[in-house]
């Protein structure tokens, strides 16, 4: 009986991690090698700046799980607004592209809205990626913020990183249900977003779950 059950939870082990292998690296395919390796170098990067720098515990997986609480109580923008972040260095790679769209140009609309045009900046060359915009009780400073916005940056729908999370999402419910979010909402409230994942009490030191938890959080940064 014993040895039936040990044989058993073997197996699932042995599938857990054949599973999870199998993500990493459909991932790394749809998203490209280089860019695998610049995104790498992003997650390090943030590691080292707000996880190692504001919490202590001697368990990287730990700060993850106390990352996500902190934005649950206090949401994104008051968690990282005073971290001293600089991601010159990685706008220069194609990653950055996949990942996010960048604002082309701004206009205040008719209505007095502040309107944005952004673009796919693909290895093929630009493309348009849609329209966004602020309503008019948020424009203040209509010359202003439309300098101010040009330097923005949105999470890119067409860009290989989301196609990438695609191809993995039916490999993991956290996945398929923040994929899906995206897909249906676009931005979501960074609350809710730190919510969906506790709830889904991940592995946060999982390959996967590390990229969307940075990536959905410097969003939140640069936009």
């Amino acid at each position: 009986m014993k040895k039936g059950f040990w044989t058993l939870l073997f197996a699932s082990v042995l599938f857990s991690c054949s599973s999870s292998k199998k993500s990493i690296s459909d991932f790394e395919q749809v998203l490209g090698a280089q860019n695998s390796v610049d995104l790498t170098n992003i997650v390090d990067y943030f590691e080292n700046q707000v996880l190692d720098k504001n919490f202590d515990s001697k368990s990287l997986s730990n700060n993850y799980r106390s990352l996500t609480r902190d934005c649950f109580e206090k949401g994104a923008i008051e968690l990282i607004k005073n971290q001293e972040l600089d991601f010159q260095q990685f706008k220069k790679t194609q990653v950055w592209n996949e990942v996010f769209s960048q604002v082309d140009s701004t206009w205040i609309n008719e209505d007095g809205g502040l309107s944005v045009r952004l673009v796919y900046n693909s290895k093929d060359g630009v493309q348009k990626n849609g329209m966004r915009g602020l309503p008019k009780k948020y424009v203040d400073n209509p010359d202003s913020l439309k300098i101010e916005a040009l330097q923005w940056e949105y999470l890119n729908h067409r860009g290989t990183y989301m196609k990438a999370l695609e191809k993995v999402k039916d490999h993991s419910p956290l996945i398929n249900e923040y994929y899906n979010k995206k897909f249906m909402l676009g931005d979501l409230d960074s609350r809710l977003f730190c919510e969906m994942i506790l709830n889904h009490n991940p592995d946060f030191s999982h390959y996967l779950v590390k990229r969307i938890l940075i990536i959905e959080l410097i969003n939140k940064y640069v936009s």
